[in-house]
């Protein structure tokens, strides 16, 4: 902890972020080294302006790339380029002086949606990954960056128009009813088993206890 810094102890903030590319081909203008033309970016899910609480992003690029290495010091936190092939980009945030948090280094696969046979799509390829940072005992600095945070909407991007809609709630939901779907056809199947079995059907036995305590542990 350096000199005069104020923490909040025992608490903990999250924040969500999306890295995501989107990915058109260039269709007859294509060359044999600018197949696609290609946005990688950094933003968050809930429109909000990341600029609050990153001063800079970096994006490192594949080693074929002219200066791999490149700095976008403002929102929003994009960067486009032409190439050919796929490849996995390093993404570094960092982080305002004041919030007094290290570079966050994060992955992201690029992907051009090129077919089995290595065709490309006609249409834009979007691909997004949500990730939640969590700060452990924040700077107070870092909790009023949040505040400004939500209380600010995001640059326009040029590639706006294809991010996809991220809801962690809405998703926890979907997941919990094919949970019950799923307990309910096991509840079905096993009593089918157990009536097979009853009847002399050889080589039918019902699932033991452990088995389904194992498919569904209690706190769950």
């Amino acid at each position: 902890m350096q000199k005069g810094e104020k923490r909040l102890k025992g608490a903990s903030i999250s924040y969500p972020i999306v890295l995501g590319t989107v990915a058109i081909s260039l269709g007859k203008k294509a060359t044999e080294t600018a197949t696609h033309s290609w946005t990688v970016y950094a933003r968050s899910p809930q429109d909000q302006n990341l600029g609050a609480l990153v001063k800079k992003v970096t994006f490192k690029l594949h080693e074929s790339f002219p200066t791999p290495f490149r700095d976008v010091k403002a929102p929003p936190f994009e960067l486009q380029e032409v190439g050919w092939g796929e490849f996995d980009l390093l993404v570094e945030l960092h982080f305002h002086d004041d919030v007094q948090e290290p570079p966050l280094e994060l992955l992201h696969s690029l992907r051009l949606g090129l077919d089995v046979h290595g065709n490309p799509q006609r249409r834009p390829y979007v691909h997004e990954i949500y990730h939640e940072i969590v700060f452990w005992e924040p700077t107070v600095e870092l909790a009023n960056r949040m505040k400004l945070a939500q209380s600010n909407p995001a640059p326009v991007s040029s590639v706006a128009q294809y991010f996809g809609r991220f809801d962690p709630e809405a998703d926890y939901q979907l997941v919990q009813a094919g949970r019950k779907r799923l307990a309910k056809h096991y509840a079905m199947l096993k009593a089918k088993l157990a009536t097979m079995e009853q009847e002399g059907m050889p080589g039918v036995r019902a699932p033991t206890m452990d088995r389904e305590a194992s498919l569904f542990p209690s706190n769950a």
